[in-house]
């Protein structure tokens, strides 16, 4: 998980506004997110999929016809 150095701008009633990430923290947000929604992704592939096959079982099949 990426580890934040938060800084918040505020308002005139020190009430927070915004937040300042550097560039290197918001790059490994973005990353984490992405690796997030890639997990959800195949999970709902996973789920959603009656006939799930073997990785192996598949490229033995293609080979076999040439593919």
């Amino acid at each position: 998980m990426a580890q934040l150095n938060l800084q918040y701008l505020v308002d005139d009633k020190g009430r927070r506004q915004a937040v300042l990430l550097s560039i290197e923290e918001y790059s490994q947000l973005i990353e984490e997110l992405e690796d997030l929604q890639d997990i959800l992704k195949l999970e709902k592939a996973v789920e959603s999929d009656t006939e799930f096959r073997n990785y192996k079982e598949l490229r033995e099949e293609l080979t076999q016809e040439n593919r």
